[in-house]
């Protein structure tokens, strides 16, 4: 990010308003689109972090015997939101071969970026 500083060194250096202005908006914009990413996976986290306790109370509540003491600190939250985001790319980029399909028949090559072995080992299902 600039500072006056920055931008005075800049000025000084020969560097025009306007282009010192271009690259400014430019890191702002940038700045601002990274501090709304951040704010939204902050909300996510939020989110799953409640969706895990409610999930461990009705395990505590329901299925008394599956309750595992300090098995709520183990799950992180974090893992579990890249691990659906994750998976989120793989159906988006599935939807997209699915439509293709019912069109003329493209050569589509679907990548793996390791979604779902990342959500299946998450889980402790691979």
């Amino acid at each position: 990010m600039f500072n006056a500083e920055d931008i005075l060194a800049k000025l000084q250096a020969g560097q025009d308003a306007d282009t010192i202005a271009k690259e400014f908006t430019v890191a702002l914009n940038r700045a601002v689109q990274q501090n709304a990413a951040q704010t939204r996976f902050n909300e996510k986290v939020e989110y799953m972090n409640e969706i895990i306790e409610d999930l461990f109370d009705f395990i505590h509540e329901f299925y008394p015997d599956m309750d595992v003491e300090g098995a709520r600190d183990e799950i992180d939250a974090t893992e579990i939101i890249r691990s659906f985001d994750a998976a989120y790319k793989d159906v988006v980029r599935l939807k997209s071969v699915i439509k293709a399909r019912g069109q003329a028949k493209p050569n589509v090559t679907i990548k793996d970026d390791g979604g779902i072995d990342e959500f299946l080992k998450a889980h402790g299902l691979k």
